[in-house]
Parts: C-alpha cells; structure tokens; sequence
C-alpha cells in the first residue's frame, strides 16, 4: 500500500532545499537563504531485519494543512514500524536499532511542534526494545542566532537577528531551541552538521532511489560548492558554540 506521506517532490529540488539552507548569498539581496520547505530522510538498520536498510523521506506540512515538522513526520514512521513491532529479547540482549536523520533544519524546541520533546520520547520508549544509536544531521540552525553572525557580521554579510524561517527572531525563541539542541546532546542523541560525506550520502540517495541525474546534483555543487563548505565550517562552529556555551546571544 502506498504510503499516504510519501513525498513526491523532484529529487532535484529535494537535493537544492539541502544545499541551499543557510547560506550567504554573494550579490544577492535575499542575504541569506532560508526555505521554508524542510525535508527529513531517515537512514535506518536494525539487527532484526538482518541489518537491511530503510530509508525515509518526509517533507513538512504546512500550516493551515497540519503544520507539523518533516523531522516529526520521520519519528512517526519510524514510532509505526519499530515500536509498535513486538519484539522478543534473545540472550545476547536488545537488538540494535541504528537511525540517522539528515534534515536541511535543526529539531526546534519551541512551540507547536516541540521537536524535541518528542524525539526525547521516542528515545525513551525504543530504548525499551532496542540498543538504540540515534544522530540528526542538519544543514541549517533552525530559528537560533548564530554565534559566526553575531559575533562577526561583516565576515558573513547579514544581520544578527535573521536567522531561520521567522524574519524577527525573539530572544526567548532562540533560547527555547538552543536548550533544544543542549538537551538532545546530554542524553546522548548526536546532534551535528554536515560533513562532506553526508552530502555524498544525500547524493547517493537520491540518484540510486529516487533516480536523479549525477549530472545535474554536480552542477548544484559546482555553483555553489564554494559557499556550502564555507557555510558548514561555520555551522559546525557555530554548534559547538551553542552546544557548550549557555551565555545567551542579544539581539
């Protein structure tokens, strides 16, 4: 049976949504890039099924339709297929349960969708089956000032306040979702930016499964390959920052 949340964008566009999230823009006046669609691709291996690989892809819904998170909408797939199996403990223990998510932005924390919270519950109920190893790779910080920006607006060309989907951020919302990412690192979710192999890894995917052209994903990265690995050296910094240093940013 076809899956009702199945997303049925073009995988060009899927791959473009990725690469594009967060960047500086060079002579652009839309300084900095920050799409609203948001897109989250499950990579899943569980020893019950004899490590074989499950992949899912979800895309965010919009408000007035549901407005629930694409990295939400994974969870519950993943809640459908894994928790709700009834699964029997051999002797050697658990079995393993291995996922990694790859959005274009960071889990929020603050309201409606509270990605946190929830992937702090679906933690705590696979842990009752399941050795679970989980990791959200992102592209973007989702609606939290970044401490490259702030610190340096020159270097980055934008300004401090701007920094995800909203075109005013507030000070207690970048607070509510960089205690998000604080949270999901203490209790042991691996919560990191792109590295060059997971842009390999999207690659893949999406040209072996969803049938893109190599080609035209090359062009992408030949366009804007510069600004990307600019942008995800600045990322990783700027997570580090947020992730150990609870001092609040001003805006």
């Amino acid at each position: 049976m076809a899956d009702a949340r199945e997303v049925k964008e073009a995988p060009l566009r899927i791959f473009r949504t990725f690469y594009s999230t967060c960047l500086h823009l060079e002579g652009s006046a839309k300084v900095v890039s920050f799409p609203k669609t948001a897109f989250a691709l499950g990579h899943v291996t569980c020893s019950l099924d004899e490590d074989e690989t499950r992949w899912i892809l979800r895309k965010n819904i919009a408000k007035g339709h549901g407005n629930l998170h694409a990295l939400l909408l994974v969870l519950a797939k993943l809640s459908e297929t894994y928790l709700e199996r009834r699964v029997t403990r051999s002797s050697g223990g658990k079995p393993d349960l291995e996922i990694t998510i790859y959005a274009n932005w960071s889990p929020c924390a603050s309201k409606p969708n509270k990605d946190a919270e929830h992937i702090m519950h679906f933690v705590k109920e696979a842990e009752k089956k399941y050795d679970v190893s989980l990791e959200i790779v992102f592209a973007g910080l989702y609606n939290i000032m970044r401490p490259s920006c702030y610190y340096s607006p020159g270097e980055q060309n934008c300004r401090p306040c701007q920094h995800g989907p909203l075109t005013s951020l507030k000070p207690h919302t970048h607070k509510e979702n960089a205690d998000g990412l604080r949270l999901l690192h203490r209790h042991g979710v691996n919560v990191r930016t792109f590295k060059p192999g997971d842009w390999h890894v999207l690659t893949d995917y999406l040209v072996l499964e969803r049938g893109a052209k190599k080609a035209d994903i090359q062009e992408v990265v030949r366009q804007d390959g510069e600004l990307r690995r600019v942008e995800d050296r600045y990322m990783a910094d700027d997570l580090e920052y947020i992730l150990h240093v609870e001092q609040p940013l001003k805006c």
